[in-house]
């Protein structure tokens, strides 16, 4: 279970994004894609960055010039056996009017799928390590090269074995361990360990399908005590047709999750997925649980040469138990991915050519989520996106509207940060990027975005827009480079600011 959203550069990330997806289909994302196979990809990306304002701060804002080494290492493996990415790099910046400000920064994102025994076994993985905005009332900023004492590393780590099985031929069943452990670097917000464990049967006869499953979770968070979670579902398909799938669910919840009181709660829910064409995907899902209803919408649609979606989810925080498979808000990475699919090419190169592309930028989350802090206890997110993006022969319009609520499940428990002496977090915005593409290897971005926190009866609001310029562009199938321009102007009645920069990067690729 997730706690909390991962935040970073709302600007830098929607520049990329636009570049990437006018790049990605040109000679550089393309000599970088994985084949199919087991392959190993050193990098090594040296950037310069110079700013006017290096600490974020209204007076005295400080000029500097910030050179940051960047090696990376990408490993991408579609066997039978193993299946999944790893890419990590390690980022040292050096700050040429203060030392004393010198770091280094860890970027992680990684998934693997590892079966055995005839596909009995397999063995999930999820690693990340990113930097983390610590509150949403804090100063936010355009990128991790300039000072903030908001952010923070925060690292996830995952692991999921389970046995799988089939019963006479009648009945499929499953048993599952999970485990997690986040940590947050210097704060105790954020940091939690879970585990658990699931078992499951189902089955399906013609048109009705059905399922039980029986799990149990405990989360312990380092502020904000421990958690139980002990749900029974019966659920019952009955598949209309091979793109219609109607859904009823019924079961107990045993948890403390509520009150600090361990109590029994009745659930039940219904569910719609229809695909009426490859390019079309609705999934309507609404559940009574013990913290209330929740529920989730997701409207898609590929044209051509446009991705359409609205995803609207209600529901615990980062648990696709309870959201669904496809409930997460549109990511940057689907964007990317989507594109790819609507023109013609199928789903493992575009797979690849979105992962090359992310690999190549470590400092672009594919899953970023944009607002978010860190939180210490089980929340509650209500999350909506609306997501456009065009892509014609050399121009790509990328358009996302989002807003999301949060708030703690237990309103009593003992907490900190933001959720301690706020009921609810809000937070909402807006990015565009368009993208030009001015040669096979060389394109050109305008992005523009805005960052809302809302006021509550404690904290003022705050507004962040960001302005970004990028030219990238490659030399050749190794050598890679960019040159942008950015402006960032944070609107808050306690640390406002403005920050304007130049980047240039050169990055070496095997």
């Amino acid at each position: 279970m997730r706690i909390g959203a991962r935040p970073i550069a709302v600007a830098r990330a929607t520049a990329w994004l636009g570049a990437a997806l006018v790049a990605a289909p040109a000679a550089r994302a393309q000599d970088a894609v994985a084949k199919p196979g087991f392959s190993i990809a050193p990098s090594l990306t040296i950037q310069e960055t110079l700013t006017n304002n290096r600490d974020l701060t209204r007076v005295p804002a400080q000029a500097d010039l910030v050179t940051q080494l960047s090696p990376g290492l990408r490993i991408n493996s579609h066997t039978a056996r193993l299946d999944g990415t790893l890419y990590y790099a390690l980022a040292a910046l050096s700050y040429a009017r203060a030392p004393r400000l010198n770091t280094v920064q860890h970027y992680l994102d990684t998934s693997f799928v590892a079966r055995g025994f005839d596909d009995h076994f397999s063995m999930k993985t999820v690693g990340s390590i990113a930097q983390q905005s610590i509150s949403a009332y804090g100063v936010q900023s355009g990128s991790n090269d300039v000072v903030n004492t908001n952010r923070t590393q925060v690292s996830n780590l995952s692991v999921a074995p389970t046995l799988n099985g089939n019963i006479a031929g009648y009945a499929n069943v499953s048993l599952g361990l999970n485990g997690s452990t986040t940590r947050a670097k210097a704060t105790p917000l954020g940091s939690y360990d879970s585990y658990g464990g699931n078992l499951a049967f189902g089955g399906r006869s013609g048109n009705l399908g059905w399922g039980l499953q029986l799990s149990q979770q405990t989360t312990t968070y380092k502020l904000g005590g421990k958690t139980h979670d002990q749900p029974l579902v019966l659920s019952g398909d009955y598949f209309v047709d091979y793109d219609l799938k109607l859904s009823l669910q019924a079961g107990r919840d045993r948890t403390d999750a509520l009150t600090g009181t361990t109590q029994s709660f009745d659930t039940w829910g219904w569910g719609v997925e229809w695909h009426p064409t490859d390019r079309t995907d609705v999934l309507l899902q609404d559940n009574k649980t013990f913290y209330g209803r929740s529920h989730t919408i997701t409207l898609r649609h590929r044209m051509q040469r446009s991705v359409w979606s609205y995803v609207d989810t209600s529901g615990i925080n980062g648990n696709p138990a309870t959201l669904g498979a496809n409930a997460k808000p549109l990511t940057f990475y689907d964007l990317l991915y989507n594109i790819c699919l609507a023109q013609g090419l199928d789903a493992l190169t575009c797979q690849q050519q979105a992962q090359a592309y992310f690999a190549a930028n470590p400092a672009l989350d594919p899953n970023q989520q944009l607002g978010g802090f860190l939180a210490s206890g089980t929340t509650i997110q209500r999350s909506q996106n609306l997501s456009v993006a065009v892509s014609g022969l050399r121009t790509t319009v990328t358009l996302s509207l989002f807003r999301n609520g949060t708030h703690l499940v237990n309103a009593g428990a003992p907490t900190a940060g933001d959720l301690a002496n706020n009921k609810q977090v809000r937070q909402d915005g807006e990015t565009l990027a368009i993208s030009q593409r001015l040669s096979e290897t060389a394109s050109l971005t305008l992005s523009l975005s805005q960052l809302r926190t809302l006021a509550t009866v404690v904290q003022p609001s705050s507004r962040q827009r960001n302005a970004n310029l990028v030219w990238t562009g490659s030399l050749n199938r190794f050598l890679g480079y960019s040159l942008g321009l950015r402006h960032t102007n944070y609107a808050s009645a306690i640390t406002p600011y403005e920050e304007s920069a130049v980047i240039g990067s050169l990055s070496l690729r095997y």
